[in-house]
């Protein structure tokens, strides 16, 4: 049976980690009953190339890379003339007509979390605009006939949307690639480490709910009322670096954009991973954050204690003095109380299904599908 796996719309962020944790994995099973096709996006392709992923199984694989909105023009059949199913690792794709069965990953944060704190700052009209936005991906997320999520929290956030609330909703949860316990393969970083100051930063995008502007003043406060050096690292493209403030540029350091065997080498040079963001469905930067035994120090908000319980340090997303006060007390602790709270985290992300387990369940979900098709 022909299956199309669709990660075209994949160009940075957790869903690039996903995908290629999930396509490395595949890469590396038997399922001799299908006949696979991968529709990749650039960099998802060239993740797996840096990986040594065994992308030789596969029927054939495509590199096209399709953003947003296009996709509604795109023509999946053409990929795969004979396909049953299409999985979208994570959507939502634009489709207007299907003659295929489709599943798709849905992670957004829009519709999963419609009451945020972003949206409940920004100006009247920008707020219309992602209302419509989120409305109108609402609408095409109808258009899945089962959609898959990370957490079983947020299957219940989809069922009591009144849209969303009838469709098939199965929960595979997120996990970290197996890279962050293989040293061997991680791609090395010139990140300086000096004793007298900290190193705190965070791998994201500049998306405007990341908040990542926030960063430079934290920098500045730990200074000014905590007396405590520090150096802050982000990860963005030259597009999105030159799109920040002058302070911003002024107070950080920029590596660029990471493929996911450098990201441990970041994680590794990091004394604190602080993610500030106003919204978010799921992220693994806290998960991957625990797995190296970095402190994890992320916003008080329904997202965040959806995925990390007790094992994140909660700060104001909206107060840069309150975040610095938090980094500054966390690095009071002694040496003893900050191990066991780095233990502590770590015990709790390797209780997490394994990338291997993820990929069965995904699999488990595309096969059981294949079949009631016929």
């Amino acid at each position: 049976m022909s299956v199309l796996i669709n990660c075209s719309n994949l160009h940075g962020g957790g869903g690039v980690s996903v995908a290629t944790s999930f396509l490395d994995c595949l890469s590396r099973q038997s399922f001799s009953e299908l006949k696979i096709t991968l529709l990749l996006s650039s960099k998802v392709y060239s993740n797996l190339c840096r990986l040594n992923a065994n992308l030789g199984v596969f029927e054939k694989i495509i590199v096209d890379d399709i953003y947003g909105w296009k996709s509604i023009f795109a023509n999946y059949r053409k990929y795969a003339s004979d396909m049953k199913l299409m999985f979208t690792v994570f959507g939502p794709i634009y489709i207007l007509r299907k003659d295929f069965f489709h599943i798709s990953g849905i992670a957004q944060p829009y519709i999963i979390y419609p009451k945020n704190a972003y949206i409940s700052n920004v100006f009247w009209g920008t707020k219309f605009k992602i209302l419509l936005n989120t409305f109108l991906k609402t609408l095409f997320v109808l258009n899945n006939d089962t959609i898959i999520v990370e957490r079983e929290k947020i299957k219940e956030r989809i069922k009591k949307n009144y849209l969303l609330k009838n469709l098939e909703v199965f929960t595979v949860s997120s996990t970290i690639h197996s890279i962050y316990k293989e040293k061997k393969r991680w791609e090395k970083l010139l990140i300086p480490k000096k004793t007298r100051k900290i190193n705190f930063g965070l791998i994201a995008r500049n998306y405007p709910h990341k908040n990542i502007e926030i960063l430079a003043n934290v920098k500045k406060d730990l200074l000014d009322y905590f007396n405590i050096d520090s150096n802050l690292f982000v990860t963005l493209s030259n597009e999105e670096w030159n799109k920040t403030s002058l302070f911003f540029r002024k107070s950080a350091i920029n590596i660029g954009s990471l493929l996911l065997d450098q990201c441990p080498s970041f994680y590794e040079s990091m004394d604190a991973i602080v993610m500030p963001t106003l919204l978010e469905s799921f992220s693994s930067i806290p998960i991957e954050t625990m797995i190296m035994e970095k402190p994890f120090f992320g916003s008080n908000l329904d997202f965040m204690k959806d995925v990390c319980g007790k094992h994140c340090i909660y700060i104001d997303p909206f107060d840069s003095r309150d975040i610095a006060y938090r980094i500054s007390e966390f690095f009071k602790l002694s040496e003893i109380n900050r191990k066991n709270w780095l233990n502590d985290a770590k015990s709790f992300v390797n209780q997490l299904p394994n990338a291997n387990e993820r990929c069965h369940n995904y699999m488990n979900i595309i096969i059981s599908k294949l079949q009631k098709a016929g």
